[in-house]
């Protein structure tokens, strides 16, 4: 006769487990918040973009640097979530680009060769330039073949030897 009080209690749990279960999946608890006014009310209006909420300061910063937040992705370009990435045509040749990746290790060899240390303005151009360099090898060469990896890791590697060695040096 022990076993019936228990069956019965437990029944009554698995019920009241699965009863809320239930509810939680169907929402009811938006219902009845409806009735104690602790929903939210719907926006007459879409909210401001970052942009025009920022109108009149400097730079907004939800757009700063030109990157956007992580949710702007899901709604402000047309990639599909979890899409890849739109692929980039190189502006120049394969060629071309070497050519401009070398003279840039040329001017940074030629510096160093001086003995002197770039200005923090000077560092700061080259640095720009060196990787707006690197940006069409990367288009055109694979990562995914062993020789045009190996290159890029020994242009990457190379470019940042070259600019510390002749980076501007704290206070002067």
């Amino acid at each position: 006769m022990a076993r019936g009080p228990m069956l019965v209690g437990a029944s009554v749990a698995a019920a009241a487990v699965f009863g809320v279960a239930l509810w939680v999946a169907t929402g009811s608890d938006d219902a009845a918040r409806e009735g104690t006014g602790t929903t939210k009310p719907e926006p007459s209006e879409p909210a401001a973009s970052p942009v025009e909420t920022n109108k009149g300061r400097e730079r907004p910063s939800a757009v700063r640097g030109g990157i956007k937040p992580a949710s702007a992705s899901a709604k402000g370009d047309a990639r599909t979530r979890g899409g890849a990435v739109p692929s980039v045509e190189p502006v120049v040749s394969l060629d071309r680009a070497r050519k401009d990746f070398a003279d840039i290790i040329a001017e940074l060899e030629g510096v160093a060769a001086q003995g002197r240390r770039l200005t923090q303005p000077e560092y700061l151009d080259v640095y720009k330039r060196g990787n707006e360099a690197l940006l069409p090898l990367q288009q055109h060469l694979d990562w995914q073949e062993p020789e045009e990896a190996e290159e890029l890791r020994t242009a990457q590697t190379e470019f940042r030897a070259k600019l510390r060695e002749v980076e501007p040096r704290p206070g002067g």
